[in-house]
């Protein structure tokens, strides 16, 4: 169990790199804001907290959407 204010980027592991497929992709990304809270992480420089109705105006203006 990851502690209270882990970065998402740290909660990668071997099988699941979160770092360097966040590197590997360009654009803006964003982070559901329910996930992270009920995972104890906090927001960072390189992943900006998105709520569900950022996420959905964000989903509909853009080109393309990866998730994982």
């Amino acid at each position: 169990m990851l502690g209270e204010g882990v970065m998402f980027e740290q909660s990668g592991s071997a099988g699941f790199d979160v770092r360097g497929q966040m590197e590997k992709l360009k654009g803006d990304r964003y982070v559901s804001g329910v996930c992270m809270k009920s995972h104890g992480f906090v927001e960072s420089g390189n992943c900006a907290i998105g709520w569900m109705d950022d996420l959905y105006e964000l989903s509909m203006e853009a080109d393309k959407v990866l998730t994982f």
